[in-house]
């Protein structure tokens, strides 16, 4: 049975996700090679993500 996100779902378990690694934007960003800018829009749904 396929699952089905909400949109923005993704976005919002990638903040959790990085707040509970304790890293901010800029460090995330630097790790998958992004701008600061592009995280944050992904996490608040500004940007899609490949999987939504």
């Amino acid at each position: 049975m396929a699952r089905y996100l909400r949109p923005g779902h993704l976005g919002k378990c990638l903040r959790n996700t990085r707040k509970l690694k304790g890293m901010t934007i800029a460090q995330l960003a630097k790790q998958l090679g992004l701008a600061p800018s592009q995280v944050s829009k992904m996490e608040t749904g500004k940007q899609k993500l490949a999987a939504e």
